[in-house]
Formats: C-alpha cells, sequence, structure tokens
C-alpha cells in the first residue's frame, strides 16, 4: 500500500476514536478538571499542595491555578492555609467532588464494557499491545 494512502487511513481511523463520545469522556480523566479531581481522590495523603498538582500532573502553574479555581466554584475542591506553613495552600477534595468524580468514572466504565464486549477481550489486549507499541515508538522518537 502506497504510504500517504496508509497514512490517511490511520489519520481517518484516529479521527474516529477521537470524534467518539466514549473516547471524549476518556480524555477527561487525562487532562483538566477531572485529572485534578483523580489525582486528589487517589492520594493517601488527605491535601497537597498547588505546586506538587503542578509538578506531580505535568500541568503548567497558570493551568493549575484556573483548574483549581473552577473546581472550588463548582464545590467540588477546597482550598485552605496550611496550619504549619501559612504561605502555604492545601487543596482537598469535597465529597460533592468525589461524588461528580464516581459519576463520571460509572460513564467511562459503562462504555469501556461496551467496547471490550464489542471487540472482545483478545482484539482489546492487541489494540492495548498496539497502543504500547505507537507510545514507544514515538517516545523514543521524541528521544525520551
Amino acid at each position: 500500500m502506497e504510504e500517504y494512502k496508509l497514512k490517511n487511513q490511520l489519520i481517518e481511523a484516529l479521527g474516529k476514536v477521537y470524534y467518539m463520545e466514549a473516547f471524549s469522556q476518556l480524555v477527561e480523566f487525562l487532562q483538566g478538571e477531572l485529572y485534578v479531581l483523580y489525582y486528589l481522590a487517589t492520594r493517601d495523603e488527605g491535601e497537597t499542595s498547588p505546586s506538587e498538582i503542578s509538578e506531580t500532573l505535568h500541568m503548567s502553574r497558570p493551568r493549575t491555578t484556573a483548574t483549581l479555581s473552577a473546581l472550588r466554584k463548582k464545590g467540588f475542591v477546597v482550598t485552605r492555609s496550611n496550619e504549619r506553613d501559612r504561605r502555604r495552600v492545601d487543596v482537598m477534595i469535597t465529597d460533592k467532588g468525589s461524588e461528580h468524580l464516581e459519576r463520571k468514572k460509572d460513564a467511562v466504565n459503562e462504555n469501556l464494557d461496551l467496547f471490550i464486549e464489542g471487540i472482545g477481550e483478545e482484539e482489546a489486549l492487541h489494540l492495548i499491545r498496539i497502543i504500547d507499541k505507537a507510545a514507544g515508538l514515538m517516545e523514543i522518537e521524541r528521544g525520551n
């Protein structure tokens, strides 16, 4: 097959996945507000600092600040001055934030269940291997 046709087919196939509702729901967990909520919910310690969120999740400080501000306005997180160091701010997920996160996780899990049921376990494992191989190749290409 000619190289440009193969590239076009790959772009079209990835485009189909990109615009699926299930994919957009999953992307929410990989960036933005749900990414931060998930991080906060899965930490062993109850609170963390905005700078730790920024560093751990590889988010810029302004993006972290904007995300936390939006989450605070929605009542999904609270911030307070650190008791030991008044210059530091601690961030914690609220019950409302945890409930929102669980609803979103349930929706993603439903879509993933349907997907795996539709293509079967063997094909799902094959797809995972292909994605892992592609990700590894792209990391090598970027020199990471």
